[in-house]
């Protein structure tokens, strides 16, 4: 796992690949701070991306955030 500190703590890690509830290999999930990151899609874009979403989970916590996504 690389660690990577912007506006939230984003861990580049290849676990994603094993999630067996996700039917899909996602590039990244956001769980309010922490954001994982597939290493194969790691991208400054990315990165952007979903600092937008820590960003979010922080203003409008988890539920106002759940309701609008």
């Amino acid at each position: 796992m690389k660690l990577i500190w912007n506006k939230g703590l984003f861990l580049t890690t290849p676990l994603l690949s094993y999630i067996p509830f996700i039917p899909f290999q996602p590039a990244a999930i956001t769980l309010g701070i922490v954001v994982l990151i597939n290493k194969d899609y790691s991208s400054k874009s990315l990165i952007d991306h979903e600092a937008v979403h820590v960003r979010q989970y922080v203003e409008l916590l988890f539920v106002g955030f759940v309701l609008l996504y």
